[in-house]
């Protein structure tokens, strides 16, 4: 394997990662404010992940999430979940157990067996239930942040992965017109800018747009323009998975329903509680099947739905939005 030489745009130079004992290996992927390598320990030679806050992002917003990222995983305690192993983050660089596997996001582009996803979303909860516990919502769960881990012995094991948006409610505060996650796994009060506003319940909805995707192999929502999809999130209503093409159990779909609720105090408000009645739900589905349908029932075309809510849109969303194009990076960026 070949020794990376050179970190471009790396807040910590190669000879101060080295100082600390570590040499970089390979780039394992790159997001918006940081990259992840894989490294090694070089008195034990053990294989780390190491992740790197671009020089950029040093002094700005990005650089506290990067601060609070480790912090919060070194909290954190659950076999779903990387571990901590060091961190140097006035270097701008932490480390983490080495994960090998694929996302989710490979996983997805076709329906999977109902039993296959009630077992991995079984293991997502418990991850979930442990970020809970410690008052934290980590904002941004997608297919491309749930790896299936490989281990030593052959066995497969779910682990939640990109703590770098994630809130804590008892330290962190967000206001009015604040985006942050990926759209189309967004709850209608991220997809609002109502950051004040975020919960348990912001996870329990892209919990269950994830499990969507899983047992369908396509997203809810269709993939548009940044603002059209804020603007589908935010205010169109959801409707059921079987009244979109997608053959379920009328069970998932009541599920769906109450996990992704408008009205969050109607959404399940534990993690566990959903995880149970999804299995139950998925324990009466066959295997799904997709028909022929674009996701253009009347109601969601550029109608007078779509155009109402664009009136009824709060006037500093609306203003807001024009300075969404700008934020696209930071919004769609699967940061490492």
């Amino acid at each position: 394997m070949t020794t990376a030489t050179n970190v471009e745009h790396a807040y910590a130079s190669n000879q101060q990662i080295e100082s600390k004992g570590y040499r970089l290996l390979r780039a394992c992927g790159s997001g918006a404010s940081s990259e992840v390598y894989e490294a090694e320990h070089v008195a034990t030679g053990q294989r780390v992940a190491l992740k790197l806050c671009h020089s950029a992002a040093s002094g700005s917003s990005a650089r506290v999430r990067f601060f609070s990222e480790a912090a919060i995983l070194a909290e954190l305690e659950s076999p779903h979940i990387p571990r901590l192993l060091d961190e140097h983050c006035q270097l701008g660089f932490f480390v983490m157990e080495l994960l090998e596997g694929d996302t989710l996001e490979v996983a997805a582009d076709e329906p999977l067996a109902p039993a296959r996803v009630a077992a991995i979303m079984a293991e997502l909860a418990l991850a979930l239930e442990a970020v809970h516990e410690r008052g934290i919502v980590h904002c941004d769960i997608k297919p491309e942040n749930v790896l299936l881990a490989r281990a030593a012995d052959g066995s497969v094991q779910v682990k939640l992965v990109d703590f770098g948006i994630a809130r804590c409610q008892a330290h962190e505060s967000t206001t009015q017109g604040d985006w942050f996650g990926t759209p189309l796994y967004m709850c209608p009060e991220q997809a609002a800018g109502k950051g004040g506003q975020l919960d348990v319940t912001t996870d329990t909805w892209a919990y269950a747009m994830l499990a969507y995707r899983l047992v369908s192999g396509r997203h809810y929502y269709p993939i548009e323009a940044l603002q059209r999809t804020l603007l589908r999130v935010a205010y169109d209503p959801v409707i059921a998975p079987s009244a979109i093409g997608c053959r379920v159990s009328p069970a998932f779909d009541a599920w769906f329903l109450r996990s992704c609720s408008r009205d969050p105090s109607q959404r399940f408000r534990s993690v566990r509680e959903q995880s149970r009645a999804l299995e139950e739900a998925l324990s009466t589905s066959k295997q799904v099947r997709i028909e022929a349908c674009d996701f253009r029932p009347s109601w969601i075309c550029d109608g007078p739905d779509l155009r109402t809510a664009r009136r009824n849109a709060p006037f500093g969303m609306i203003a807001t939005l024009g300075l969404v194009s700008a934020l696209a990076m930071s919004v769609y960026a699967s940061w490492p």
